[in-house]
């Protein structure tokens, strides 16, 4: 058996640490998220125009919408980090004219939330906790596998007539 190194115990450690970096991301964007959206009123806004512009950094959209709270009209472009504004892509189903769900704050009615594209980040959160368990129990096994080669080695010692 080749002798383990505690540079590969390094190794993994810094592969857990990576694995850990995009859980705490998600878990601070919820978070943020959680209290962005709290104490805010869900509305139903209208979609007015989709513009879409491919440029030198690829593709963008903007999505502007009007919503109408206590009889004033707010008129608003959505960012492009919503669930809303990625379905009205170019392979999206939303159009002009549709009605959305958005959240809004009723002492500022022009901040609104949408909800947002947490598919990804929840893949990424599932893909990252199983590569954690994945090298957590890699970490243990040559953990072990040290433990057994230090007592073997101990037992050897002990063998050897001085």
């Amino acid at each position: 058996m080749n002798k383990i190194k505690k540079k590969d115990i390094v190794v993994i450690c810094l592969m857990i640490a990576v694995c850990c970096v995009p859980i705490v991301l998600f878990g601070i964007s919820e978070v943020q998220y959680s209290n962005l959206t709290d104490g805010m009123i869900e509305h139903y806004a209208v979609i007015t125009d989709i513009a879409y512009d491919v440029g030198r950094k690829g593709y963008i959209q903007d999505v502007f919408i009007t919503y109408e709270v206590n009889g004033e009209t707010y008129n608003r472009k959505l960012g492009t980090d919503t669930t809303i504004s990625f379905a009205a892509g170019t392979y999206g189903n939303l159009q002009i004219g549709d009605k959305i769900p958005i959240l809004y704050n009723p002492l500022d009615p022009n901040e609104i939330a949408s909800e947002r594209t947490s598919d990804v980040g929840r893949g990424i959160f599932i893909f990252s906790v199983c590569s954690l368990l994945f090298f957590t129990w890699i970490l243990i096994i040559v953990i072990k596998g040290m433990r057994k080669q230090r007592i073997a080695d101990q037992n050897n010692q002990e063998k050897i007539p001085d």
